[in-house]
């Protein structure tokens, strides 16, 4: 079976994006223009023939989704497969055109065998299976991946309505510039898709105004959904940003109505401000409070693992350990100014710093001690010993912290007695060095 994060399966749907994409522009313009089919054109006949055969086989080895479960069984996949696009593949798959040119007299079996290839176009329905699939497995914006995915159909439409007006306007028996006469029938779909209509290409006969007044009406339609879904899709673009601004909207009106002090107000703005351009405006546990618990401890662990393991005195714990402490950190961010801890206080949490930089500063809050940037933390001994903290601390700079807890500390330490006297043990020695250097 070839499960559903193979590498191959994406480079294969790939190709048939590929294939799909060659018989969609190559076909119609096979029946429109009528000059003998060139080499390379048989050569890649015989290609998306085995293509789309190989397809077919593949598909039997792909696992699907039913009802939010990948499935592997094969005769599982087999009825699925069956059931829904077997037969679309199959009319696609199948060499029709090889075989009518081989039964029919040279005579009989050119209009018709170019009719006939467009049967390949039963594979068309299927690009809007491996548009969710692309979704579904592309690390990129949505919004965008749908935006290139409609502009990429607008093309192949306006290829068709293209090639449908050189058929009604290019005499066949003719020989002329092929090239130049297809690039004036997209010139006259682009400008009558557009409702721009400049004139210089004009309608004759019956049918070609027929033709012409269906493009209108089908063009006022695509017009008004490409401009209508653009907008949207614009404004979707950077959703989270409009979010934020509305947010910020709302707390300026609080703060003026409430009579907020100017450097208040500041303070918050600024806050804000750091949030937007630091996390995008998302709040990581906002983020993941819908996910089962199981996601949360991986997320969890996948974000703040490194800042446990650069603490000294987790060298020696266990990976469960570790991970039984990463969900209890909570996230906080202070402003430059901002007092983490002040001398004296009980401590009842210790601190971890994800990014920014903090002061440790003497009692009188003048004399800075030493500076703290990423990576380092400060609290433990208070911590694990409860005995008021022995210095200020205060943010140098926007800092993002981690906080853990005494009281989630030591319901985390209950499962492991051996690893929680160590530690003990450990604060002590730093407390009694501490009285000694000072």
């Amino acid at each position: 079976m070839i499960k559903v994060n193979d590498r191959f399966r994406h480079i294969w749907n790939l190709l048939m994006l590929a294939a799909i994409t060659y018989t969609a522009i190559e076909s119609p313009l096979r029946l429109v223009v009528h000059r003998p089919i060139p080499g390379w054109a048989s050569i890649m006949d015989v290609i998306v023939t085995l293509l789309f055969g190989l397809d077919i086989i593949f598909n039997f080895s792909f696992s699907v989704l039913r009802r939010g479960r990948w499935i592997s069984n094969p005769r599982i996949i087999s009825q699925h497969y069956l059931k829904s696009w077997f037969i679309l593949d199959m009319m696609a798959a199948f060499p029709f055109e090889l075989i009518f040119s081989a039964l029919l007299s040279p005579a009989g079996s050119g209009l018709f065998v170019r009719g006939i290839h467009l049967v390949r176009l039963a594979k068309l329905p299927k690009l809007w299976h491996y548009k969710k699939g692309f979704e579904y497995f592309l690390f990129v914006n949505f919004t965008i991946f749908r935006l290139v995915f409609f502009l990429y159909l607008i093309g192949l439409i306006s290829h068709w309505i293209a090639c449908g007006w050189y058929y009604l306007t290019v005499p066949h028996e003719t020989a002329q510039d092929y090239v130049t006469a297809y690039l004036n029938s997209l010139y006259w779909c682009i400008t009558t898709l557009t409702t721009v209509g400049y004139g210089d290409i004009t309608p004759v006969g019956n049918v070609q105004k027929i033709y012409t007044m269906l493009v209108m009406m089908l063009g006022v339609g695509i017009y008004g959904y490409v401009i209508g879904n653009i907008a949207l899709l614009i404004g979707n673009l950077d959703l989270a940003k409009a979010r934020h601004q509305e947010k910020m909207e709302q707390i300026n009106s609080f703060m003026i109505a409430n009579r907020f002090s100017r450097g208040l107000q500041r303070r918050v703005k600024d806050y804000f401000s750091y949030l937007w351009h630091s996390r995008r405006g998302y709040d990581h546990a906002a983020v993941f409070s819908e996910l089962p618990e199981s996601f949360k401890l991986e997320f969890s662990f996948f974000l703040n693992r490194g800042i446990i393991e650069k603490v000294p005195m987790f060298k020696n714990a266990g990976e469960k350990l570790i991970k039984d402490i990463v969900t209890c950190l909570k996230s906080c961010i202070a402003l430059p100014g901002d007092w983490v801890c002040r001398y004296g206080e009980i401590g009842d949490k210790m601190y971890f710093i994800s990014r920014g930089a903090v002061e440790v500063v003497g009692p009188d809050g003048q004399e800075v001690y030493t500076t703290l940037s990423d990576g380092s933390f400060f609290g433990e001994i208070a911590l694990l010993l409860s005995v008021p903290r022995n210095a200020s601390v205060r943010a140098a700079d926007y800092c993002e912290l981690y906080s853990l807890e005494k009281r989630s500390f030591d319901r985390v330490l209950k499962d492991y007695p051996e690893f929680a006297r160590e530690i003990e043990q450990e604060a002590r020695k730093r407390m009694d060095k501490g009285k000694q250097e000072s």
